[in-house]
């Protein structure tokens, strides 16, 4: 509960700071000063780069994981990382996010290869670039991982180890003694084991056990949020909103960073360009209402070609898989919308957020209007995304 309060005093505080620098801007500037302010705030998360190092050694499965990250299943796909299971890296190779190019995975060459001895590798991958490494291997770290852990230590910089192609490791243990599914942890609980014991210099460092294809067996779920956890503080926004939520906690981090932006995009909404809506007496840019919908439905793995290919995965067409996960905001209309702004008496939904911007904005009606739409445009949209989720896990 302490947390909590802390989170809101926070976020209060931000809300006091933005309206007088809005009250500010709107003196100097006017209306166009304050629209510029918020969709320059609503956009600052697109500008931030973030560098993520993967480094292993040959075989490991760097490609296919960096594949996954991304939520890439097919080498039909632009930019798919193509999966060799001989070549060695050569020269760090560069990865971005289909959605956000700025975040970068990069394959890098393993430590102690001729071409990358251990006395020259952090200069030739350019050492610094990089915000967080992850350390992968297939069996056990070496001590050649186990010295860049070391080195990136140093730097105050984060790393996380992985271990990967854990699915073939269970695999091979039931064929060899004949046990069933419900004997999986006891096999996960041993490489666990075995890689602690070769970490004795590191052990307090989790390793994540992962299947190089399936983000959503294992620890490849945790993995993601120790991605995040461990991105510095002020480009965590930027990951958030890029990364696929292969967890619930994902969806829950996806929606707290969208709810912080809101108030921005209402502005929007509410001023830029805005329409009256006959009867309710206020004005709303309904593009910009909409936009913003089909941009949360992006976030959340819910537009309707990644619908479709998640559909397609669990043998669905993308409209059973609709009904069978209940989801509701898979057709949407303005008029739709302002049902969620307007109780039966046709007053302003209760519980307004905040009265943000009043002081500064003629059409504080219209913004509050515009506020809570989006609010509601996102619970429901972060809620078909839980339902989405929970029926991928039944398979």
């Amino acid at each position: 509960m302490a947390a909590a309060g802390i989170g809101e005093s926070d976020e209060a505080n931000d809300d006091e700071k933005d309206t007088r620098m809005l009250d500010a801007i709107f003196r100097r500037d006017g209306k166009n000063g304050v629209l510029k302010f918020a969709r320059e705030k609503n956009s600052e998360w697109n500008e931030v780069e973030v560098n993520i190092g993967v480094t292993g050694s040959s075989g490991v499965g760097k490609s296919s994981i960096i594949n996954t990250l991304r939520d890439l299943v097919s080498p039909n796909e632009p930019g798919w990382a193509k999966v060799n299971v001989v070549e060695e890296t050569k020269i760090p190779r560069v990865y971005e996010y289909p959605r956000n190019p700025k975040i970068k995975l990069w394959d890098l060459p393993g430590v102690g290869t001729p071409s990358f001895p251990r006395d020259s590798y952090l200069q030739k991958i350019n050492f610094k670039r990089y915000d967080v490494f992850i350390i992968i291997c297939a069996g056990r770290f070496t001590k050649k991982e186990l010295w860049l852990a070391r080195e990136i230590s140093k730097i105050g910089k984060k790393f996380i180890f992985v271990r990967s192609k854990v699915h073939m490791d269970v695999e091979n243990e039931r064929r060899t003694y004949s046990l069933g599914p419900a004997f999986d942890e006891r096999v996960l609980d041993k490489i666990r084991r075995n890689c602690q014991e070769n970490l004795s210099d590191f052990e307090n460092q989790r390793v994540f056990l992962i299947d190089n294809f399936e983000p959503l067996l294992y620890d490849f779920g945790d993995l993601v949020e120790e991605i995040v956890n461990v991105t510095p503080a002020e480009k965590r926004e930027a990951i958030v909103r890029s990364l696929p939520a292969f967890s619930l906690k994902m969806i829950d981090e996806k929606e707290a960073q969208l709810s912080k932006n809101i108030k921005y995009v209402a502005i929007s909404a509410a001023v830029a360009d805005a329409i009256n809506i006959p009867g309710i007496g206020v004005s709303l840019n309904e593009e910009r209402l909409m936009a913003e919908f089909n941009m949360f439905r992006e976030e959340f793995g819910l537009s309707e070609e990644m619908l479709a290919r998640t559909a397609a995965k669990l043998g669905y067409s993308k409209t059973e898989l609709s009904r069978l996960a209940k989801l509701r905001t898979t057709a949407f209309s303005l008029m739709s919308l302002l049902g969620f702004a307007f109780n039966l008496e046709g007053s302003i939904l209760k519980g307004l957020a905040f009265n943000l911007f009043a002081t500064v904005l003629n059409c504080a009606t219209s913004y509050h209007v515009a506020y809570n739409i989006l609010h509601e445009m996102l619970q429901l949209t972060a809620d078909d995304a839980r339902r989405v989720f929970a029926e991928m896990k039944r398979h």
